[in-house]
């Protein structure tokens, strides 16, 4: 793929480099016919490409062998809706509201099953070229502007060649010298590369030109360089002890050396805040992250200081969820249907317990698709018995229609 636009040929008489000295202001005064040139070039250049026309075009619906699963339609994908769903069993297809699981209950269960679940469709690749990030800045994204090897298609030819060149005089010889004196390297004959064969390669050592499978030493010979590098057969007697042993509720490995001199290698760090767990043998283990979401909405306009945040039945006010467990939050996410472009809202995560704020954060976006998340530069510690909740803090701008989150984490 040519990533780089700017450094292709624009097809100009003046941008051709290395130009033989005696044709650079024109030729005019040349005898070959078009048939001897031909004849010339393809004699020294039998490989040569001279038809443009069966090169690869650039064409997505021109390239082969394209796999058979690829997905080139995006519009067809899973868009995260509950309605979207097919063969919903028929028991929870007007919902389900009268299980008896908690939402920390379900939400843990969602999380332990599918630790990966994307939850926001909203983020996915759409499919569209437009939606490419990094796309190099010289990306040629139109080829039918390239210089299509045409004769007719250079510009600014010299006058006294544009109708042909039939009067040259080199000779064969003449031009396959002046190729050769610029292009001293150039490879005319591609038959003779080697092909990667056994067969095809020159001066293989007869000792191993059918193979090596009759090597010669005997049981002795090997025997007598054993014993002149020095190694000692025979039986072996153990004249000292040593001892390794673990501890299974520390993980601490303890070695005694040939001393009886004892010495110990710790399998988990003691470091403070360290998440690598001692596990029942004694090894290191360190356990994935459990992982919820809580979120509210208000379908009005935002005002300061207000508990107007609702969890789906439409009441406000001093409302939360309660924890069961102790967590950590460590992101947030904010999102408005309208709004301007300056518009930004401090919001609170609380504690309705206490109606105290837990921590705050100021979200911004886009006008009118307020799309905001950040991951928290220092987790905050959310107690058990915590029961979260939200709060306007201040609003500058109309903000209407939107939706707020907290993501929870711990370690089972």
């Amino acid at each position: 793929l040519d990533t780089d636009a700017t450094d292709d040929f624009d097809g100009e008489w003046t941008s051709l480099a290395n130009v033989p000295a005696d044709i650079a202001d024109g030729d005019d005064d040349t005898q070959l016919t078009d048939a001897q040139v031909a004849t010339a070039v393809n004699s020294e250049f039998p490989n040569l490409d001279t038809d443009t026309t069966d090169d690869f075009n650039g064409d997505f619906n021109d390239l082969t062998n394209v796999p058979v699963n690829l997905d080139t339609d995006s519009t067809d994908d899973f868009d995260g809706e509950w309605t979207s769903l097919a063969n919903v069993p028929a028991d929870i297809a007007d919902g389900d509201h009268d299980t008896q699981l908690t939402d920390a209950q379900v939400a843990a269960a969602v999380n332990s099953e599918f630790p990966n679940l994307d939850t926001d469709a909203t983020d996915d690749f759409s499919g569209s070229f437009n939606d490419l990030s990094d796309v190099p800045v010289n990306l040629d994204t139109d080829s039918t502007d390239d210089f299509d090897g045409e004769w007719a298609s250079l510009a600014n030819v010299p006058a006294d060649i544009a109708d042909g060149d039939d009067d040259t005089q080199l000779t064969d010889a003449q031009v396959a010298t002046a190729v050769n004196s610029e292009l001293p390297n150039l490879d005319t004959d591609s038959t003779d590369d080697f092909d990667g064969e056994w067969t095809s390669l020159a001066n293989v050592p007869a000792d191993i030109a059918d193979g090596d499978d009759d090597t010669q030493l005997t049981n002795a010979e090997v025997a007598a360089a054993a014993t002149a590098e020095g190694f000692v057969t025979g039986p072996h007697t153990v004249e000292t002890t040593t001892s390794l042993s673990q501890n299974t509720t520390t993980g601490v490995i303890t070695y005694t050396n040939e001393a009886s001199s004892p010495q110990t290698a710790n399998v988990v760090s003691t470091d403070a805040n360290n998440s690598i767990k001692v596990g029942l043998d004694g090894g290191a283990y360190f356990g994935a992250y459990e992982k919820i979401v809580i979120w509210a909405e208000e379908n009005a306009a935002l005002s300061n200081n207000q508990l107007e945040w609702s969890f789906g039945n439409g009441a406000t006010g001093l409302i939360g969820i309660p924890l069961p467990e102790a967590w950590e939050a460590y992101a947030v996410s904010f999102n408005a249907d309208n709004n301007g472009a300056a518009d930004t809202v401090l919001m609170a995560v609380i504690d309705s317990n206490t109606n105290t704020n837990l921590f705050t954060f100021t979200a911004s976006g886009n006008a009118n698709n307020m799309v905001y998340t950040e991951m928290l530069a220092t987790p905050v510690a959310i107690p058990a018995g915590t029961s979260i909740g939200f709060r306007t803090v201040t609003e500058v701008g109309n903000v209407t229609d939107a939706r707020v989150a907290v993501f929870l984490r711990r370690r089972p």
